[in-house]
C-alpha cells in the first residue's frame, strides 16, 4: 500500500489543529505540540526539511553544530538532536514563541541535548554563539518582505565566508525550505541575498521524497561567498 503524501491540508481538520501532532519520517517518530492560531502551526516546509535532513547520509552532521532561526515548532531541529549525532542544537525563536519550543523540545526527551535562545533576527548573537555554527536551519522565513533586512542580517552575522582562509574546515551551510507563495517577493529577498554576500543552489527535485515534499515547497543550499563592506 503506498503511503499517503504527507500535506497539512490533507489532514482532517480535527488532526490538523490537534495541539499535539505526531509525525512518522520514514520510521523516526517525532512528536510536537503546535499552535494552530499562529504561525507556530506544523507547516509543509518544516516537515520537508526535516525529511530532507533525515534522508542524508547519517554522520553528515557528525559533531556539527546546528542553529534553526525562526523554529517555529523546532521540527528539523528536533529532527536532527534526536536521530543524528551532532556537537549540538540551538532552537532559536521569538520570545513569545519560546514556550511552545520547550515544550517539543521536553517532549522528545531533548532537555540535554538542545539548548534554546530568545533571539530577534538582526540582533547581536555574541551572547549566544561563541563559533559560527557549521549548519543554519530556516523553514518558511521568506513570507513578510518587511522582515527581509533583519533576516538577511541574521544570516550575515550567524555565517562564516565560504572563500575564508580562517579555520577552512568550518563553512556555514543554510538549508532552507519554502513554500512558493510570490514570485515578487521572493525576488525581492534574493536580491537581497545577492546583495549580501550569498550564493543559493536549489536541491534537485529528485533527490527529494514526494511524500514529504509537495511541489510548491523548494529546499536550497546557500552560502556566504564573499564580504560586504556596507551593512544589509
Amino acid at each position: 500500500m503506498q503511503q499517503q503524501r504527507w500535506r497539512r491540508n490533507n489532514l482532517r481538520p480535527r488532526d490538523r489543529f490537534v495541539r499535539e501532532l505526531t509525525i512518522d519520517l520514514k520510521g523516526h517518530l517525532l512528536t510536537v505540540e503546535q499552535n494552530a492560531e499562529s504561525a507556530s502551526a506544523l507547516w509543509d516546509a518544516s516537515v520537508a526539511l526535516a525529511s530532507h535532513l533525515l534522508s542524508l547520509p547519517p554522520d553528515t552532521f557528525n559533531d556539527k553544530t546546528i542553529v534553526e532561526i525562526g523554529a517555529g515548532c523546532g521540527l528539523p531541529g528536533i529532527a536532527l538532536a534526536k536521530y543524528r549525532e551532532t556537537a549540538g542544537v540551538v532552537l532559536s525563536e521569538l520570545s513569545e514563541e519560546l514556550q511552545l519550543v520547550q515544550a517539543n523540545v521536553k517532549l522528545n526527551e531533548l532537555t540535554s541535548k538542545v539548548d534554546i535562545v530568545d533571539y530577534y533576527w538582526g540582533t547581536d548573537v555574541t551572547s549566544w554563539i561563541k563559533t559560527k555554527p557549521d549548519y543554519i536551519l530556516a523553514a518558511d522565513v521568506v513570507y513578510e518582505i518587511q522582515h527581509f533586512d533583519v533576516l538577511v542580517q541574521a544570516f550575515v552575522d550567524l555565517c562564516t565566508v565560504s572563500n575564508s582562509t580562517d579555520d577552512p574546515a568550518r563553512r556555514t551551510t543554510i538549508i532552507m525550505a519554502m513554500e512558493h507563495r510570490w514570485k515578487d517577493v521572493e525576488a525581492e529577498f534574493w536580491t537581497r541575498m545577492e546583495n549580501a554576500g550569498f550564493v543559493a543552489s536549489v536541491v534537485s527535485r529528485e533527490t527529494l521524497d514526494p511524500i514529504y515534499v509537495p511541489d510548491a515547497v523548494d529546499l536550497y543550499y546557500i552560502r556566504k561567498s564573499h564580504e560586504v563592506t556596507t551593512s544589509v
